[in-house]
C-alpha cells in the first residue's frame, strides 16, 4: 500500500497475509509541506495473490481504511482576507463570530437557495450554536456594523445596502445599477454584466478588523450563481483571491488581491473505482 498527500508520496508498506485485518501504518508528513486550506490523502492498495495468474477470482482480496484513522495537522489561524481562509473571520471557537447578515425583505426562491448555500459552508465549521448571528432586512446602524462581521446578500434593487457599498466593491455596478461595469482587470460587456453574479470578500468599511462578504448580482439568479461557489469547500478551494465572478454558463473568474485573474470552467469530480480490479484507491477529503 502507498499513502500520499496531494502529490507528495509519504511512504509505502508491503502487506502480508499474516497481519491481515489488524495491520497498521504510521507515517510522517515531511516538514514544511504546504497543505493549503484543504488537501487530499490518498491510500492506494495493490493486492496481488500468489496464484494470481491461475486464480478463477472466486476469492478476490480486498482492503479498507479504518474509519478511526487520523492525521495530525498543526495549523495557525490566518486573518488574511482571501478565499483560501474563508470563512475564518466568521468563525471563532468553532461557532459563529458575531455575524450580521443583511438580506432582502422579501425572499424569492433564488434568495432562499442563496442563503442555504452561503450558510452551508459557514455552518459546517460551526460545531455549536452558542455564537451570535443576526439577520437584518434593513441596514443596521454603523455602530452595530462596526462590531460585526458582515454578510450582505441581494441585488441593488432588493437590498439598498448594496448601492451604498458599491464604491468599496472590486466589481462595481454601473451608474444605473443594472449590471456590473468593466474594471482594470476584466472587460465586461454591458449585457453580460447583467447576467453575472459575484461573491466579494473584503475588509469591512465600518471596521478594518472585521470582514465582509458581499454576494450580489443585478438579478436574484445572478446572486444565486455567485453563491454556488461558496457553498462547499470543494468549490471555494479553487480560488486563492478575494472575489469570484460566475456567469450562467458556469464560467468562473477569480480575482486575486487586485492583481490578476484566473478563469475556471466547472466540472464534476467523482471518486471512481473499478470493482473488477485488484487495485483500489480510497480518498479522504479534509477541509
Amino acid at each position: 500500500m502507498t499513502v500520499a498527500v496531494n502529490n507528495t508520496t509519504l511512504g509505502s508498506k508491503k502487506l502480508t497475509a499474516v497481519n491481515a485485518n489488524n495491520d497498521t501504518l504510521t507515517l510522517k508528513v515531511p516538514k514544511g509541506t504546504s497543505l493549503g486550506n484543504s488537501f487530499v490523502v490518498r491510500v492506494a492498495f495493490d493486492l496481488e495473490m500468489n496464484d494470481q495468474s491461475s486464480s478463477d477470482n472466486s476469492q478476490t482480496p480486498w482492503a479498507e481504511v479504518n474509519s478511526q484513522s487520523k492525521m495530525l495537522v498543526k495549523s495557525q489561524r490566518s486573518n488574511d482576507l482571501l478565499l483560501t481562509n474563508y470563512p475564518t473571520l466568521f468563525i471563532k471557537n468553532e461557532t459563529y463570530n458575531n455575524i450580521a447578515a443583511i438580506i432582502p425583505a422579501k425572499l424569492t426562491t433564488d434568495d432562499f437557495k442563496t442563503l442555504t448555500n452561503v450558510f452551508n459552508l459557514i455552518g459546517s465549521f460551526a460545531k455549536s450554536n452558542t455564537g451570535n448571528i443576526q439577520f437584518y432586512t434593513k441596514q443596521p446602524r454603523k455602530q452595530t456594523l462596526a462590531n460585526k462581521n458582515v454578510i450582505v446578500i441581494g441585488t441593488p434593487e432588493n437590498n439598498a445596502m448594496i448601492k451604498k457599498l458599491n464604491p468599496h466593491l472590486y466589481f462595481q455596478y454601473n451608474h444605473g445599477f443594472t449590471g456590473f461595469k468593466s474594471n482594470e482587470k476584466l472587460s465586461i460587456e454591458k449585457e453580460y454584466g447583467k447576467t453575472i453574479g459575484t461573491a466579494q470578500l473584503l475588509r469591512s468599511p465600518y471596521n478594518d478588523k472585521r470582514g465582509m462578504m458581499v454576494v450580489t448580482g443585478a438579478s436574484s439568479q445572478g446572486v444565486y450563481l455567485a453563491s454556488t461557489q461558496i457553498n462547499f469547500q470543494k468549490n471555494i478551494q479553487q480560488y486563492t483571491g478575494d472575489a469570484i465572478v460566475v456567469d450562467p454558463n458556469n464560467a468562473h473568474y477569480g480575482h486575486f488581491d487586485g492583481t490578476y485573474w484566473s478563469c475556471f470552467i466547472e466540472h464534476d469530480f467523482s471518486v471512481l473505482y473499478d470493482s473488477g480490479s485488484l487495485n483500489h484507491l480510497l480518498f479522504w477529503h479534509y477541509c
